[in-house]
C-alpha cells in the first residue's frame, strides 16, 4: 500500500535542501535548477586553511551530455572564485525509487585555475550526494551559478583542518630514543652542517652537509677526503704487513705460543715468555762457578795432553835413532 504524506510534501515542496535556505537557484542564464535533482550531500574538506569559511562553497555548475549529467562545487574567498570538485556522472533516466543513487564528489581534474593557496585543500575534498532526479534538468548545455545564488548548507561541508606537529622525537644514528620535544625548539646547525630555509607558501628547511676541511678545502672524493685527515692530523697508518685495518680504521694484534702483546705507553710491548730465567741469582752464580772449574779442568788436561804429546815424539825419534844404528 502507498501511503502519501500530503503535509510533508507540502511543507518541502520549495526546499533548498542541500543547499542554504536564501539561495534562489536560479542559473546566470536565467534557468531555476530543479528541487529533485539533489536530496543531500556530505563533503569532507581536508587541509583546509584556517581562513576558509564552510558557507562560502556554492554549487558551481550543471553540465548536461547526452547521456548523464555531472555537478560542480565552487568556492570564492571573495577575491577568487573557482570550481573545487566534480561529482562523477549521474545517468540521465534517475528518477526516485526505493533505491537512493549516489554520485561520488572528488577534487577537479584540472587545477590550473586554482589559487596555489587552496591546492592542498583541493586535492583533500571528497563526499557523496544523493540523486532524486535528472528528468526535470534542462536540455544538453551547462547551467553556471554564483555564490550568491547557489551556496551550499554549511552544515553539510566539513572542514578538517591541519593541527600541526604535536611533537618531536629525536634519536640517535642506532635508532635510539634521545628525548621527545613537545614544545617550541630550536634546530641548530652543527660541524659540517648548513641550515637554510627557503621561503614560500610552504617554508622549506634545508638541511645540507658541508663537504670542506678545516682549511677551506672541497671534499669531493675519498682521495680529498684522506688527503684532508693527513693535513689535520698527520698521515694515518694504512697497512702493516701487507693487512689493512678494519671499518673503523683499527688494526688487532694477538698472541702466538711464546708471545705476549701488551701496551706501553703508545706503543706496543711483544716479550717471549717461554725465554724467561729458570733459576734464582744465587744458582746462576753457582753455575757459572763450576762451569769455571770445568774450564781450569779442561786448561789443566790440554797442558798435560800437550806434554804427553810431546814425550811421545820424543820416545819415537830415539826409537827411530836406535834402530838405526844397528842395522849399520
Amino acid at each position: 500500500m502507498t501511503i502519501n504524506a500530503l503535509e510533508w510534501l507540502n511543507e518541502n515542496a520549495h526546499r533548498n535542501y542541500p543547499l542554504a535556505d536564501g539561495a534562489n537557484t536560479v542559473s546566470n542564464g536565467g534557468v531555476r535548477l530543479p528541487e529533485s535533482f539533489l536530496l543531500d550531500m556530505d563533503i569532507m574538506v581536508r587541509h583546509a586553511p584556517a581562513t576558509v569559511d564552510a558557507s562560502s562553497f556554492f554549487l558551481h555548475s550543471v553540465a548536461v551530455s547526452s547521456g548523464s549529467a555531472r555537478f560542480y562545487i565552487g568556492y570564492t574567498d571573495g577575491t577568487n572564485t573557482f570550481a573545487c570538485a566534480a561529482s562523477s556522472g549521474i545517468p540521465l533516466d534517475t528518477v526516485p525509487s526505493d533505491t537512493p543513487v549516489e554520485a561520488a564528489i572528488a577534487p577537479v581534474e584540472d587545477s590550473t585555475s586554482i589559487p596555489d593557496t587552496y591546492k592542498e585543500m583541493v586535492a583533500g575534498i571528497s563526499g557523496t550526494a544523493l540523486i532524486g532526479s535528472c528528468r526535470s534538468l534542462p536540455s544538453i548545455g551547462l547551467m553556471t551559478f554564483t555564490a550568491a545564488s547557489a551556496p551550499l548548507n554549511s552544515l553539510r561541508i566539513h572542514l578538517i583542518q591541519d593541527t600541526g606537529i604535536d611533537s618531536v622525537t629525536v634519536m640517535d644514528a642506532n635508532g635510539g630514543t634521545l628525548g621527545t620535544i613537545t614544545e617550541d625548539f630550536i634546530i641548530r646547525a652543527g660541524d659540517g652542517i648548513s641550515l637554510s630555509i627557503d621561503s614560500g607558501a610552504k617554508p622549506v628547511l634545508t638541511i645540507t652537509r658541508i663537504d670542506t676541511a678545516s682549511n677551506g678545502s672541497s671534499i669531493t672524493s675519498v682521495e680529498d677526503a684522506v688527503t684532508a685527515i693527513i693535513n689535520e692530523m698527520g698521515n694515518p697508518v694504512r697497512v702493516i704487513n701487507g693487512v689493512s685495518p678494519d671499518s673503523n680504521g683499527a688494526f688487532t694484534f694477538t698472541g702466538g705460543a711464546c708471545v705476549d702483546v701488551a701496551t706501553s705507553g703508545k706503543g706496543l710491548k711483544l716479550s717471549n715468555p717461554c725465554s724467561m730465567p729458570c733459576c734464582g741469582t744465587q744458582s746462576v752464580s753457582e753455575l757459572q762457578s763450576v762451569i769455571n772449574q770445568m774450564e781450569e779442568a779442561r786448561n789443566r788436561l790440554e797442558t798435560y795432553y800437550t806434554a804427553l804429546s810431546t814425550n811421545v815424539n820424543n820416545m819415537q825419534a830415539r826409537l827411530s835413532s836406535l834402530i838405526a844404528s844397528r842395522t849399520t
